[in-house]
């Protein structure tokens, strides 16, 4: 007989507000707005804190506009359809979702069980978003056709122990491995008629990416990945709404769901939409707590170990967690006192490390652009490391020297021209391996391979060894580069001999 493990999918209708854990309330004043989403063609699409993506502000009219060439080929599907959200201030916590109707937007402590607009065109033009944060409402030009109901559910994730791990491509985009793409029917849920939708799958206890039994999954409506369903953790069963792969809302409560199992079977996974509650039967355990938080990176020893005990944060009677660490000026990997760290809920990747969006004290929450936390030590010393899970912030006391922007990249790899630097040309850590640039964006590197030879590369930025490494990041959906160290390196076969360029463009990926 199965036997019966913590429940962690329950009605979350049962469970007691949250208060303390909600988003911020719509700011009292509005300085800058910025549009975020599939209408970029720029790995920092999602990011509310980039400047890239602000809008500009017509005092006439009171609105925030930008304007954008869409087509029925592009988005993130190749298919016309685009997703889109608004944020004010640059501020991660002040986020504006699809309303009750179109034209209406959500912010405020309702925003989770808000989506993102989603939206198709049907010819190509020059089209204009407007944005109105006094009456949070906003307004497409020309006419677009907005997509507001659910006509089918997709599980994606690494719940397809038989599926594949890596990319593929067609004519018209690069689609997430196979596990994560939400655009297979296999992936289809049935529905029940009742507003819920279903699927059974056999899971195993050494099952899944880790052969451990630890399931990491995502919803999506209509076969859209930016249509999607999150993990809220501290609250199991209950979903957040606007959560695909890469465009999760950023916070730290948010995260991929994330169960364990223990025993082989075949388990019945059931989802509900609009009421944004999902179950899982039988009962499995829940892995999405907020009961620990650990700090990770070369501050630590075993860096990025997070079940290693040094790594845990205590959390006083103010809510903040804090963790004291002895660094030096000449301490971190590259000897020169830069540090990385990043924080880790309950000891688990799976339910999405947290990093920065490149704005020193904000922490961002998204795979797979969020960056470890990088900055220099300019004494001796024992430093506190404090973190709010509320807010989404972070601080370092005494202060180091931030570093949040890109000034410099290596090329690394098994490369005839690095062979010398020590470990067969896989050193990030010397001048060798430097890339050159005219505008701090595109960099490049001429070098001269053999013919037929297997090339594998990554490269990483600030001369801070591995503690910012670009590669390709299988499950996204986008042949970009993404700021994820663990990653399979990229691979080059020339057909013929000679000098070629190597060239990444930090900006688009």
């Amino acid at each position: 007989m199965r036997r019966f493990f913590i429940i962690c999918c329950l009605f979350f209708a049962a469970l007691p507000a949250c208060a303390k854990d909600e988003p911020a309330p719509p700011p009292a004043q509005v300085i800058s707005a910025q549009i975020m989403g599939t209408v970029h063609d720029t790995r920092e699409k999602w990011n509310p804190y980039m400047a890239e993506n602000d809008m500009t502000f017509d005092k006439n009219t009171g609105s925030y506009s930008r304007s954008f060439y869409l087509s029925p080929h592009g988005g993130r599907s190749a298919d016309g359809i685009y997703a889109i959200r608004f944020s004010t201030n640059n501020e991660l916590l002040q986020v504006y979702k699809q309303g009750e109707s179109i034209g209406q937007l959500i912010t405020g402590k309702d925003i989770r069980r808000a989506n993102n607009i989603i939206f198709k065109v049907t010819k190509e033009d020059k089209y204009t978003v407007s944005f109105y944060p006094k009456s949070k409402t906003y307004r497409i030009s020309p006419q677009v056709e907005y997509l507001t109901k659910i006509e089918s559910m997709q599980l994606n994730g690494f719940v397809y122990d038989d599926q594949g791990l890596t990319e593929r491509r067609d004519e018209r985009r690069t689609y997430p491995a196979e596990i994560w793409d939400e655009t297979l029917a296999s992936h289809d849920m049935v529905p029940n008629g009742d507003g819920t939708w279903s699927k059974k799958l056999f899971l195993k206890a050494k099952g899944a990416l880790h052969k451990d039994g630890r399931y990491q999954f995502l919803f999506s409506s209509n076969h859209i990945g930016d249509w999607g369903y999150c993990a809220i953790n501290g609250q199991p069963g209950k979903l957040c709404a606007g959560s695909g792969y890469d465009s999760k809302n950023g916070m730290i409560i948010d995260s991929g769901i994330v169960i364990k199992i223990t025993e082989d079977g075949e388990y019945k996974f059931t989802v509900n939409p609009q009421e944004l509650w999902y179950t899982i039967s039988p009962a499995v355990v829940c892995l999405n707590n907020l009961d620990r938080i650990q700090v990770n990176g070369s501050i630590l020893d075993e860096p990025w170990n997070p079940k290693a005990k040094e790594h845990e944060m205590t959390k006083g009677e103010d809510g903040i967690w804090r963790k004291k660490v002895k660094l030096s000026k000449n301490g971190g990997e590259a000897g020169n006192g830069i540090y990385v760290m990043n924080f880790s809920i309950d000891s688990e990747w799976f339910l999405d490390g947290t990093g920065t969006g490149g704005v020193w004290g904000k922490t961002w929450h998204i795979l797979p652009q969020e960056s470890n936390i990088m900055f220099q030590a300019l004494k001796d010393g024992e430093y506190e490391i404090r973190l709010d899970t509320v807010k989404n912030s972070f601080s370092i006391f005494p202060e180091v020297k931030p570093i949040t922007k890109f000034y410099s990249l290596r090329i690394v790899g098994n490369f005839e021209e690095f062979e010398n630097d020590g470990v067969e040309g896989w050193s990030p850590f010397q001048a060798i391996h430097d890339m050159q640039t005219s505008d701090g964006v595109i960099f490049s590197r001429d070098l001269r391979l053999i013919q037929g030879k297997a090339y594998q590369y990554k490269y990483t930025a600030n001369d801070a060894g591995w503690g910012w490494v670009f590669n390709d990041y299988p499950w996204d959906g986008y042949r970009k580069l993404a700021l994820h160290g663990s990653m399979a390196p990229f691979e080059f076969k020339p057909d013929t001999a000679g000098i070629y360029r190597f060239s990444a463009n930090i900006v688009t990926g």
